[in-house]
Formats: structure tokens, sequence, C-alpha cells
């Protein structure tokens, strides 16, 4: 349906679930927890914890337009 593969579909599942959004049991199905605003919240706070500096940002972009032709190369 979403056309990707089943351990594409695995791996989301396990993301899910590490974040305590889905509970896995083996051999009997996927459940979904119940919410909560922690579950919504922290990835927020991360969020929001990395605040990227934009010269450092471009610095790295730039860098990068440096080094990776020649590494496609």
């Amino acid at each position: 349906m979403f056309g990707v593969s089943r351990t594409a579909v695995r791996e989301a599942l396990r993301m899910l679930s590490a974040r305590g959004l889905l509970h896995i049991r083996k051999g009997d199905g996927v459940y979904v927890n119940t919410f909560s605003t922690s579950h919504a919240s922290k990835p927020m706070s991360l969020y929001l914890e990395l605040q990227f500096d934009k010269d450092y940002i471009l610095h790295l972009v730039h860098v990068r337009q440096t080094i990776e032709p020649f590494i496609a190369g």
C-alpha cells in the first residue's frame, strides 16, 4: 500500500515502540498504547533543545559542497 519493504515497516514499528506509542507482542500483534501528553511533548522539547547556530549550519553546508564532489568522483 505504501510502496515500502517489510523491513522498513518493521523498523518504523520498532521506533514507535521505543517511543512508547506501540506495544509489540510477538505472535500476537501490534497494539497502540494509551496516549499521554508526554508522548507529544517529548519530541517537541528535544527539537527546542537542539537550537542550531545558523552560521554553524552554513559552514557545514560549505564544507560538504567542497568535499562531496571529490568523494563522488
